[in-house]
């Protein structure tokens, strides 16, 4: 990359976005992502300040050089209604991805309702509720400042990946949450965390089978007193 200059933005509102809260800005962030992705050289996708309602989202790989999304200020609201997500477990899913950068959004799961409906623990059955961030076979990637409130279900869940790190993350839900594990590890190798601030209803951070050379640094964990949404 030429000194000085960067990577060329897809920036989602010229593929229709709105960011009003109100409209579903899903197809126009998958359209950007997906012309991103096709492209040899590294790209931005941009997410501009504002609210979006947006999901389930299938954020999908392989791409053919890195991507960066950069979500500074952009607040993405998911659906209330969990029979919204009978296509997919995960609200946004990261999939089959290499060199992946996720810089900053706060993701709201809205998952006070979610939270009434969860009976996993007397069926033992949790799937119908999804996870707020969910990555599958990402690899050499980075999330950074990264916020992730009152998920239905777990607020990350990282399986069969390689050479990621999530530094600066921030994850909250009130105690009265059901199965709002902070960051779950599961058949993954080299995963680094560094730097996160974990308050909520389960687990800080889990591990499942199959994990290995798992670093964990400076992460605080406790209980969040109230819903983020209600304080």
């Amino acid at each position: 990359m030429v000194a000085g200059k960067r990577a060329a933005d897809f920036d989602v509102k010229k593929y229709g976005a709105k960011a009003d809260g109100k409209s579903d800005d899903s197809t126009a962030i998958a359209n950007a992502w997906k012309e991103a992705c096709k492209s040899t050289r590294p790209r931005n996708v941009v997410i501009p300040k504002g609210n979006y309602l947006v999901g389930p989202i299938k954020i999908q790989g392989p791409c053919q050089a890195p991507i960066t999304i950069r979500a500074d200020q952009a607040h993405f609201m998911a659906p209330a209604d969990v029979s919204k997500f009978k296509s997919q477990n995960g609200w946004f899913s990261f999939q089959s991805i290499n060199g992946f950068t996720l810089l900053g959004g706060i993701f709201d799961g809205q998952g006070q309702i979610a939270w009434k409906q969860n009976d996993c623990a007397k069926t033992g059955k949790c799937g119908s509720m999804p996870i707020n961030l969910s990555l599958n076979k990402i690899t050499n990637s980075i999330l950074q400042d990264v916020t992730s409130l009152d998920s239905k279900l777990f607020h990350m869940n990282v399986l069969n990946c390689k050479n990621v790190t999530l530094q600066h993350i921030k994850i909250s839900a009130p105690e009265e949450s059901l199965n709002t594990d902070g960051i779950h590890i599961g058949r993954s190798n080299g995963i680094n965390i560094s730097g996160a601030d974990i308050k909520t209803g389960d687990d800080c951070v889990s591990l499942g089978d199959g994990s290995q050379q798992v670093n964990i640094e400076k992460v605080s964990c406790g209980r969040a007193m109230a819903s983020p949404s209600e304080a």
